[in-house]
């Protein structure tokens, strides 16, 4: 039996490396055993989650935003600032193509606003995304990464979000979180990257099973609940005296054929520890 893992870049897989049995870890991530979010959720889950999408056309005509379809997601952390993965937004250093869609500028990128994608929805274009400097593929990708995988990335709007939309707050990076409540949330398909049903905004409550200040990564997830294709650079809120703030942005989980996404064992990388670089980028 082949094992992979894969490294893909938003929409699609661009390399194949050798793992274990029958298990495909993935950075291609929706949210499966997850609810629907509704528009009257006044928490972060709904305020400060969004979706990447573009009306960039692939080969059959038409593009994900005229199918209601998103291929990352992301959180707000400023009036004009998103935080995702930076596997999401690669393509635009050095490449010139993301799987089946042409990304040549900024502005292709849309963020999506509504709680379904949609080509009358809310969205506004991307002025610049930044992905981290140091990204590493492989690390990402690793199991037992031997530095930071530096897997983050910011899109810089070309205008201020929405009235509807809030800020979220980047949690402190001295909170402890391991064996907390994780809320998720993510526009991501909800059983495996074949389902094809991105696009709807979607939670779930799970735990942070682990945390590393060395690798600067979050795990979480249970069985069949967590994090899949889509949900890439989706949140993992904590909660803080009542409120929601943001720990990790959706970084890794494991995909098995015909099972889907596990959920366990999914990581997130911990954004806390990047706020001086994301202050000087804002």
């Amino acid at each position: 039996m082949t094992h992979v893992i894969r490294i893909p870049v938003a929409l699609a897989a661009v390399a194949t490396l050798s793992f274990s049995c029958g298990v495909e870890q993935t950075s291609d991530l929706e949210i499966r055993g997850g609810t629907v979010v509704s528009d009257g959720d006044l928490t972060a889950v709904r305020m400060s989650t969004v979706a990447l999408t573009t009306d960039v056309a692939g080969s059959s005509g038409q593009s994900p935003l005229s199918q209601g379809k998103s291929f990352c997601s992301g959180t707000i952390i400023g009036m004009r600032t998103i935080v995702t993965a930076a596997h999401c937004i690669q393509a635009l250093e050095g490449r010139t193509t993301k799987g089946d869609l042409l990304f040549p500028k900024a502005e292709d990128y849309l963020v999506h606003f509504d709680t379904e994608v949609s080509s009358g929805g809310d969205y506004i274009k991307a002025a610049e995304v930044i992905p981290h400097p140091d990204w590493n593929p492989s690390q990402t990708l690793s199991p037992f990464p031997s530095s930071r995988p530096n897997d983050i990335g910011l899109i810089i709007l070309s205008e201020d979000i929405p009235d509807y939309m809030v800020p979220v707050e980047i949690a402190d990076a001295g909170l402890e979180v391991r064996g907390e409540k994780a809320v998720l949330a993510g526009y991501g398909v909800t059983r495996g990257r074949n389902t094809n049903d991105t696009g709807v905004l979607r939670t779930l409550e799970n735990s942070f099973s682990s945390e590393s200040s060395n690798i600067a990564r979050v795990s979480h997830g249970s069985w069949f609940k967590g994090i899949c294709a889509g949900d890439s650079g989706g949140p993992a809120y904590a909660e803080v005296d009542g409120e929601l703030q943001l720990v990790g942005a959706a970084s890794t989980g494991i995909e098995i054929p015909l099972l889907g996404c596990i959920g366990s064992n999914s990581n997130s990388t911990d954004v806390r520890y990047y706020k001086d670089w994301i202050n000087s980028n804002k």
